[in-house]
């Protein structure tokens, strides 16, 4: 009978054992799918965020393009990784002609 107790505390200490390292393999499963979830959270913000701000960037409204610019700036400013993509996307901008819709009359014509 003390040899049927003696491996039956055995057999529960092992099994204690095993339900602890399950857990713990379950718990670090559960930390990188967080992980994982998190990064997809961020880069469909980061999407979200710089096309609004593209789109802004081609409005015939002066406000809303600097909104769009300032969009960018947050961006960078919250993921220093993409600085160089968003000041390489601005100078692209200030480098693109102004559409005729939005350029100011320099010579506005005479009246009679």
């Amino acid at each position: 009978m003390e040899e049927f107790r003696r491996r039956t505390g055995d057999l529960a200490a092992f099994i204690s054992v095993d339900r602890f390292r399950l857990s713990q393999r379950e718990h670090h499963r559960q930390l990188v799918v967080d992980h994982l979830t998190q990064r997809d959270v961020i880069a469909r913000q980061i999407t979200d965020l710089s096309a609004k701000a593209s789109e802004q960037l081609g409005s015939d409204k002066a406000a809303v393009r600097i909104g769009g610019l300032t969009d960018l700036e947050r961006l960078a400013q919250a993921h220093p990784e993409l600085r160089q993509t968003v000041v390489d996307r601005i100078c692209a901008y200030l480098r693109a002609p102004l559409p005729a819709s939005t350029r100011p009359d320099r010579f506005p014509a005479e009246r009679p």
